[in-house]
């Protein structure tokens, strides 16, 4: 899949490189992450590009969040996670200055933490409220950044995932959670 060269798109993804650099890597896995699974799905050149942008982009909100609240060691204190969880809509803000951007991409990134069963944020919406390429960037952005080593703790294997996912079924799409690890599980 070609990119678009776009500079507001390389403009955002600095932006969060300069943020953090766990975020930008995390971005950009969760972005071809997305682009896969958009081709998985059978999407079209666009949706695919729009589920690419989306998921380079679902964290973009985190360069407002204090550095400290952001690679904090420990837990965070109930404050803290409020503060963490503005993100998603710091996210929508930004990215409403990309004229290449869509609203589904922007409704992706403002969603991407809502859960079928009402538990995420920002707004505790249920899965008919949450659009397509919110619930894919759930997925994909809950496995890599469990796969991933983080200040606050190691990563966990794929299979480990896999297992956290069907132990959780209410939580994420079941349909687009199967067609996620049986793809992914063909890779290991």
């Amino acid at each position: 899949l070609k990119m678009d060269t776009n500079r507001d798109i390389i403009t955002m993804l600095s932006i969060v490189r300069g943020a953090d650099e766990y975020t930008y890597s995390h971005s950009v896995n969760v972005g071809i992450l997305a682009m896969i699974f958009g081709r998985w799905a059978g999407l079209d050149y666009k949706g695919i590009k729009q589920l690419l942008y989306a998921g380079m982009l679902h964290d973009i909100g985190k360069a407002k969040i204090p550095d400290e609240i952001l690679n904090k060691k420990g837990s965070l204190t109930e404050e803290e996670y409020n503060i963490m969880k503005m993100h998603s809509l710091y996210g929508y803000e930004i990215t409403k200055s990309c004229k290449l951007i869509s609203e589904k991409v922007r409704r992706a990134v403002l969603l991407h933490h809502e859960r079928n069963d009402g538990s995420g944020y920002p707004f505790g919406f249920r899965k008919d409220k949450i659009p397509f390429m919110a619930r894919v960037l759930a997925i994909v952005d809950t496995y890599d950044a469990m796969t991933s080593d983080r200040v606050y703790r190691g990563h966990r294997p794929p299979f480990d995932v896999f297992r956290l996912f069907e132990e959780d079924l209410q939580s994420y799409d079941i349909l687009l959670t199967r067609m996620f690890m049986t793809n992914m599980a063909q890779y290991y």
